[in-house]
C-alpha cells in the first residue's frame, strides 16, 4: 500500500475525515451500473475479494494512521456494498456500530441503470462538456456535491476532533474531495489518485497551519 500526501489550501476542519470507497462489489465484477436505491440497497453486495480488501485496508490504515480506533465514527451509504464495507471496518477497528446516511448514497445514473459500466465514460464526457447537466436523468455533480457537503457541514456542527469515516461510492467520494479542494464538482474525475475499491482518502486539519493535509492510501 502506497501512501501519498498532498497539502492544499482548504477550509479548516473540526474533525478528521476518511473518505472510504466500498470494496469490490458484485456490480463491479459484472460491470453493471447499480445506482438506484431500489436495486442497490437489498442486493449487489461485496464479493469475497471485496471483503478481504476492506479487512486488509482497515488493518493497514489503522496501523499507519494511528488515529482509527473504537472511538471513531462510521457513516455509510445505505447501499449494500457500502453497508457491508462499513460492517467489516467496524469489526476491524472495534467500532460498535455504523450509522447509515442517505446523503452518501450512490450518484443516480438515471436511464443508464442496469446498463454496462462502459456508459460511465459517456456520463463523464457530458460532465465535462455540460457542467451541471442531468441528461438521461443522471444526477448532476452539483446535486451530489450539495448533499454530501451539507452532510459534512452538519457533522462539523455536531462534533469536534472526532475521527469520522464516510463509506461511499467512487463518484460521490471524488466529488466530495473536489468540494474540499474548492474545485468545480464536474472536474472530479481529474483528481489523483483515484478512489479505488477500499482505498481511502484522509482529510484532516493541520493544527500548526491553516491547511488540510490530504493523505491517500492506494493499494
Amino acid at each position: 500500500m502506497i501512501m501519498q500526501q498532498v497539502e492544499t489550501g482548504l477550509v479548516q476542519l473540526n474533525n478528521y475525515y476518511f473518505i472510504w470507497r466500498h470494496g469490490e462489489s458484485e456490480a463491479n465484477v459484472a460491470e453493471v451500473i447499480v445506482s438506484k436505491p431500489e436495486n442497490g440497497i437489498a442486493q449487489w453486495g461485496l464479493t469475497d475479494t471485496g471483503i478481504e480488501q476492506v479487512r486488509r485496508s482497515a488493518t493497514i490504515v489503522s496501523r499507519l494512521s494511528r488515529i482509527l480506533d473504537h472511538k471513531s465514527l462510521i457513516y455509510t451509504s445505505p447501499f449494500l456494498r457500502c453497508v457491508q464495507t462499513a460492517e467489516e471496518l467496524a469489526q476491524v477497528i472495534g467500532v460498535p456500530t455504523a450509522l447509515t446516511a442517505n446523503e452518501l448514497r450512490e450518484r443516480d445514473f438515471g436511464t443508464f441503470e442496469g446498463k454496462h459500466a462502459d456508459r460511465y465514460g459517456q456520463v463523464y464526457q457530458l460532465d465535462r462538456a455540460y457542467p451541471g447537466h442531468n441528461f438521461f436523468d443522471v444526477e448532476s455533480t452539483d446535486s451530489v456535491s450539495a448533499r454530501v457537503t451539507d452532510f459534512v457541514n452538519r457533522l462539523e456542527e455536531l462534533y469536534q476532533d472526532k475521527v469520522i469515516i464516510l463509506v461511499t461510492h467512487a463518484d460521490v467520494g471524488e466529488i466530495l474531495q473536489a468540494s474540499f479542494y474548492g474545485i468545480p464538482s464536474w472536474k472530479h474525475r481529474r483528481l489523483l489518485p483515484k478512489l479505488n475499491c477500499s482505498s481511502p482518502v484522509n482529510l484532516r486539519y493541520r493544527r500548526r497551519g491553516e491547511r488540510v493535509k490530504t493523505t491517500c492510501w492506494k493499494r
